[in-house]
Protein backbone atom coordinates (compact mmCIF):
# COMPACT_ATOMS: atom_id res chain seq x y z
CA UNK A 1 0.00 0.00 0.00
CA UNK A 2 1.24 3.32 -0.90
CA UNK A 3 0.11 5.38 1.87
CA UNK A 4 -1.66 5.51 5.34
CA UNK A 5 -5.23 6.63 5.26
CA UNK A 6 -5.88 10.01 6.23
CA UNK A 7 -8.18 10.84 8.51
CA UNK A 8 -11.94 10.05 8.64
CA UNK A 9 -14.70 11.94 10.35
CA UNK A 10 -15.98 10.21 12.95
CA UNK A 11 -19.80 9.53 11.28
CA UNK A 12 -18.03 8.69 8.05
CA UNK A 13 -19.20 4.83 8.79
CA UNK A 14 -20.32 2.79 11.30
CA UNK A 15 -18.62 -0.78 11.51
CA UNK A 16 -20.37 -3.51 13.84
CA UNK A 17 -18.66 -7.55 14.40
CA UNK A 18 -20.49 -10.78 15.40
CA UNK A 19 -19.34 -13.95 16.31
CA UNK A 20 -20.34 -16.39 13.51
CA UNK A 21 -19.62 -20.20 13.65
CA UNK A 22 -16.27 -20.36 12.65
CA UNK A 23 -15.54 -16.83 11.33
CA UNK A 24 -16.38 -13.22 12.36
CA UNK A 25 -19.05 -11.02 10.34
CA UNK A 26 -17.89 -7.37 9.94
CA UNK A 27 -21.22 -5.00 8.62
CA UNK A 28 -19.96 -1.72 7.57
CA UNK A 29 -22.47 1.29 6.59
CA UNK A 30 -22.29 4.45 5.42
CA UNK A 31 -23.27 7.03 2.75
CA UNK A 32 -20.07 8.08 1.34
CA UNK A 33 -17.08 5.91 -0.27
CA UNK A 34 -13.59 6.52 -0.71
CA UNK A 35 -10.38 4.97 -0.31
CA UNK A 36 -9.67 6.65 2.83
CA UNK A 37 -13.03 5.62 4.18
CA UNK A 38 -12.46 2.08 2.82
CA UNK A 39 -9.19 1.62 3.96
CA UNK A 40 -10.07 3.17 7.41
CA UNK A 41 -12.67 0.26 7.89
CA UNK A 42 -10.25 -2.45 6.59
CA UNK A 43 -7.83 -1.04 9.27
CA UNK A 44 -10.29 -1.49 11.67
CA UNK A 45 -11.38 -4.75 11.19
CA UNK A 46 -8.06 -6.22 10.49
CA UNK A 47 -6.94 -4.61 13.89
CA UNK A 48 -10.13 -6.27 15.44
CA UNK A 49 -8.93 -9.73 13.82
CA UNK A 50 -4.96 -9.79 14.76
CA UNK A 51 -6.65 -8.78 18.53
CA UNK A 52 -9.75 -11.69 18.55
CA UNK A 53 -7.12 -14.07 16.70
CA UNK A 54 -9.90 -14.17 13.98
CA UNK A 55 -9.03 -16.38 10.78
CA UNK A 56 -12.09 -15.59 8.94
CA UNK A 57 -14.27 -12.92 8.17
CA UNK A 58 -17.48 -11.75 6.30
CA UNK A 59 -17.08 -8.46 5.61
CA UNK A 60 -20.61 -6.74 4.45
CA UNK A 61 -20.33 -3.47 2.95
CA UNK A 62 -23.62 -1.11 2.67
CA UNK A 63 -22.17 2.69 1.15
CA UNK A 64 -24.40 4.14 -0.73
CA UNK A 65 -21.81 5.61 -3.14
CA UNK A 66 -20.12 3.73 -5.40
CA UNK A 67 -16.32 3.24 -5.28
CA UNK A 68 -13.88 4.13 -8.69
CA UNK A 69 -12.06 1.04 -10.37
CA UNK A 70 -8.51 2.72 -9.39
CA UNK A 71 -9.40 2.98 -5.47
CA UNK A 72 -10.61 -0.53 -5.48
CA UNK A 73 -7.42 -1.60 -7.26
CA UNK A 74 -5.76 0.64 -4.34
CA UNK A 75 -7.60 -1.11 -1.54
CA UNK A 76 -7.02 -4.34 -2.83
CA UNK A 77 -3.94 -3.59 -3.48
CA UNK A 78 -2.95 -3.40 0.35
CA UNK A 79 -4.89 -6.12 1.91
CA UNK A 80 -1.63 -7.92 2.87
CA UNK A 81 -0.05 -4.81 4.08
CA UNK A 82 -3.23 -4.68 6.22
CA UNK A 83 -2.53 -7.92 7.99
CA UNK A 84 -4.90 -10.01 5.89
CA UNK A 85 -2.08 -12.63 4.89
CA UNK A 86 -3.21 -15.45 6.78
CA UNK A 87 -7.45 -14.25 7.02
CA UNK A 88 -9.60 -16.09 5.13
CA UNK A 89 -12.37 -13.13 3.55
CA UNK A 90 -15.96 -13.36 2.15
CA UNK A 91 -16.74 -10.01 0.99
CA UNK A 92 -20.46 -8.84 0.27
CA UNK A 93 -21.06 -5.64 -1.40
CA UNK A 94 -24.90 -5.05 -0.80
CA UNK A 95 -24.97 -2.90 -3.71
CA UNK A 96 -25.51 -5.73 -6.69
CA UNK A 97 -24.42 -3.33 -9.32
CA UNK A 98 -21.00 -3.53 -7.78
CA UNK A 99 -20.02 -7.35 -8.14
CA UNK A 100 -18.21 -6.83 -11.31
CA UNK A 101 -15.91 -4.05 -9.76
CA UNK A 102 -15.94 -6.31 -6.68
CA UNK A 103 -14.72 -9.34 -8.21
CA UNK A 104 -11.96 -6.99 -9.91
CA UNK A 105 -10.83 -6.35 -6.98
CA UNK A 106 -11.07 -10.07 -5.54
CA UNK A 107 -8.82 -10.49 -8.66
CA UNK A 108 -6.83 -8.08 -7.36
CA UNK A 109 -6.07 -9.32 -3.76
CA UNK A 110 -5.97 -12.98 -4.83
CA UNK A 111 -3.40 -11.98 -7.17
CA UNK A 112 -1.17 -10.56 -3.86
CA UNK A 113 -1.90 -14.25 -1.94
CA UNK A 114 -5.26 -13.01 -0.10
CA UNK A 115 -7.64 -16.17 0.22
CA UNK A 116 -10.46 -14.51 -0.18
CA UNK A 117 -13.78 -14.42 -2.71
CA UNK A 118 -16.17 -11.84 -3.04
CA UNK A 119 -20.25 -12.95 -3.36
CA UNK A 120 -23.84 -11.32 -4.56
CA UNK A 121 -25.15 -12.83 -1.34
CA UNK A 122 -23.87 -13.49 2.24
CA UNK A 123 -25.27 -16.94 1.88
CA UNK A 124 -23.11 -18.00 -0.34
CA UNK A 125 -20.63 -16.02 1.76
CA UNK A 126 -21.37 -17.95 4.83
CA UNK A 127 -21.40 -21.49 3.42
CA UNK A 128 -17.80 -20.85 1.72
CA UNK A 129 -16.30 -19.62 4.78
CA UNK A 130 -18.08 -22.60 7.24
CA UNK A 131 -16.96 -25.34 4.24
CA UNK A 132 -13.35 -24.84 5.98
CA UNK A 133 -14.80 -25.30 9.11
CA UNK A 134 -16.98 -28.41 8.36
CA UNK A 135 -15.60 -31.29 6.35
CA UNK A 136 -19.57 -32.27 5.20
CA UNK A 137 -20.35 -28.70 3.98
CA UNK A 138 -17.05 -28.69 2.19
CA UNK A 139 -17.72 -31.63 0.20
CA UNK A 140 -21.38 -30.67 -1.10
CA UNK A 141 -19.43 -26.69 -1.76
CA UNK A 142 -16.90 -28.55 -4.18
CA UNK A 143 -20.08 -30.26 -5.47
CA UNK A 144 -22.18 -27.55 -6.41
CA UNK A 145 -18.65 -26.04 -7.86
CA UNK A 146 -18.10 -23.69 -4.82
Amino acid sequence: MNRSPAPVAPDAYTLRFEQCPGYVRAHVRGEHDSVDISLAYWTEIARFCREQEVRAVLVIEELAERAAVLDIYEVASGLVALGFANIRIAFVDRNVDELPMMQFGETVARNRGIDGRVFANEADADAWLRAEHDPLHAEAQRQRGG
